[in-house]
């Protein structure tokens, strides 16, 4: 009796040993996974706005304006979307314990040879897209904000400007915390302004 007592007590001093032990190790082990877990949330957003990356944001809404029909973009990452129908933006913002770019130091190009925001482009040389970054510690995190501007090109040659008109979709908000932007192709117009061929193409952007 008394050995299978010493026994019992024996297998709960040792259960209770490995509970504290596991509880002592999570805690130093869970700020690690969640450091690495935000690594590569990092890395995920950026190359969803990576303007070298074909499946990029930014891509497909140049592939709508120049094919015509619709494409849609899904970025599972918890984070607040904004369309600035002005300035022919839209913007993706969220919260992470890392960040890879420079943080308090305002917005940073992604696109080689731009500033943020971008002056004017000339076609065959510029891109109509200019893709930003900045990084903001809020406390012992960063607020990491990606925002895609769309410039007018102007050709020498013809006389004509280019542009990218990034507007509401009829059935959207300027605002969201979803996770899929929906990019119909609208209307394309032309009007003179300066002696100059303004020639815009309406994208609308659905946020769900």
């Amino acid at each position: 009796m008394k050995k299978g007592q010493a026994d019992i007590i024996t297998a709960v001093i040792i259960l209770i040993l490995a509970i504290s032990l596991f509880g002592i190790g999570y805690r130093y082990i869970k700020p690690m996974l969640e450091k690495r877990q935000d690594e590569a949330m990092v890395e995920r957003v950026r190359n969803a706005f990576d303007p070298s990356n074909p499946s990029s944001l930014s891509s497909k809404i140049e592939n709508v304006a120049k094919l015509g029909g619709e494409d849609t973009f899904t970025l599972d990452v918890n984070g607040f979307w904004e369309l600035n129908e002005d300035e022919d933006s839209i913007s993706f913002k969220f919260n992470s314990k890392v960040t890879d770019i420079a943080s308090d130091v305002g917005w940073i190009s992604l696109t080689e040879r731009e500033s943020c925001p971008p002056s004017s482009g000339i076609v065959g040389s510029d891109k109509i897209s200019v893709v930003c970054a900045k990084a903001e510690k809020v406390g012992e995190r960063y607020e990491i904000t990606y925002k895609i501007f769309y410039r007018e090109l102007v050709d020498p040659i013809t006389n004509r400007i280019y542009k990218i008109d990034l507007v509401k979709h009829e059935a959207g908000v300027l605002t969201s915390g979803g996770k899929t932007v929906k990019i119909v192709r609208g209307r394309e117009s032309s009007s003179i302004r300066d002696s100059k061929t303004l020639i815009s193409t309406e994208i609308k952007i659905l946020l769900v």
